[in-house]
C-alpha cells in the first residue's frame, strides 16, 4: 500500500467512526422527542376528555337559559316529568348503570370516575363522559352522612352490551334510577348552607303538596347533580335531588 493511500484510509475510518458516534447521540433524542410528542398528544386527548365530562369551557356572561339548555342536552340518564311547579320538578328516572366511588377530596373521586370512563375497565375500552357529576350524601348509623361521586356509564355508546367492571382501584358499579326524585334547581356554587337551605325548602314545597320522602332521604340524605363546566365564568347549573315515596 502506498504512503499516500494510508492517511486516506485513516481519514475515512475516523470519519466513519465520528458518524456512528453522531447516529448513536441520535437515536437517544429521537426517542426522546418521540416520548415528548406522545405524553403532548395524550394531555391534549385528557384536556378533552376532560372537557367533554364537564362541558366546554369558555368565558363571559351566562344567564339561566344557557345553563338550563347545558343540562337539557346532557349525555346522562332519562327521565320522565310528571309534576313541575316554581319549587321544584317531580320526576321518574329510568333504570340505569352509574360508576360510583367514595372520595375524602373532590379532585380525588374525579380523578377515580375519569380513569375508569377513559379505559380502566375490563373492556379496555374509552366510554363516552357523562352528565350530570352526581354527589350521594347518605346517612349513616351514627347520624353523619356518607358521601360518594358518581357519573351514569354509557355503554351502549360505546357498543358494549352491558357497563364493563372497574379495574380501578375504588371504584364499582350500582344500579341506579326506577325512583321517584324531586329536583330543585341552584344556580352557581353551592356551599354546604346552600345546600342544606335548599333541602329545607324542597322538602316544605313537598310537605305543602302532600308528598312524603323515601326513607334513606327522610333521613337526611340527598344528592347534589352538577352540570356544565368545572371552572368557568359561566354560570352553572346544579340540582339538589330528593327521592320521594309513591303511594
Amino acid at each position: 500500500m502506498s504512503t499516500v493511500a494510508a492517511p486516506a484510509l485513516h481519514v475515512a475510518a475516523v470519519r466513519r467512526q465520528r458518524n456512528g458516534a453522531s447516529h448513536a447521540r441520535t437515536l437517544p433524542a429521537c426517542s426522546r422527542l418521540l416520548a415528548r410528542s406522545r405524553q403532548r398528544a395524550h394531555d391534549v386527548a385528557r384536556c378533552a376528555f376532560f372537557r367533554d365530562l364537564f362541558g366546554g369551557g369558555g368565558s363571559g356572561e351566562g344567564n339561566k337559559q344557557a345553563a338550563e339548555a347545558e343540562a337539557a342536552s346532557a349525555n346522562g340518564p332519562r327521565y320522565s316529568v310528571v309534576r313541575a311547579t316554581p319549587a321544584y320538578e317531580l320526576r321518574v328516572y329510568d333504570a340505569y348503570t352509574a360508576a360510583r366511588t367514595p372520595y375524602n377530596t373532590r379532585p380525588e373521586g374525579l380523578q377515580r370516575l375519569a380513569e375508569y370512563l377513559e379505559g380502566c375497565n375490563a373492556a379496555g375500552t374509552r366510554l363516552p363522559a357523562t352528565q350530570p357529576l352526581v354527589t350521594r350524601y347518605d346517612p349513616t348509623p351514627g347520624g353523619g352522612l356518607d358521601k360518594c361521586m358518581e357519573l351514569s356509564v354509557s355503554y351502549a355508546a360505546a357498543g358494549l352490551a352491558s357497563a364493563p367492571a372497574p379495574t380501578s382501584e375504588g371504584v364499582a358499579l350500582r344500579a341506579a334510577g326506577g325512583e321517584a326524585v324531586a329536583a330543585r334547581v341552584l344556580l352557581g356554587n353551592v356551599t354546604p348552607d346552600t345546600a342544606a337551605q335548599a333541602r329545607a325548602q324542597l322538602l316544605a314545597a313537598l310537605q305543602a303538596d302532600g308528598l312524603a320522602l323515601a326513607p334513606e332521604d327522610a333521613a337526611g340524605g340527598f344528592r347534589l347533580a352538577a352540570y356544565g363546566p368545572m371552572y368557568s365564568l359561566k354560570p352553572r347549573r346544579n340540582e339538589l335531588l330528593l327521592r320521594v315515596r309513591l303511594g
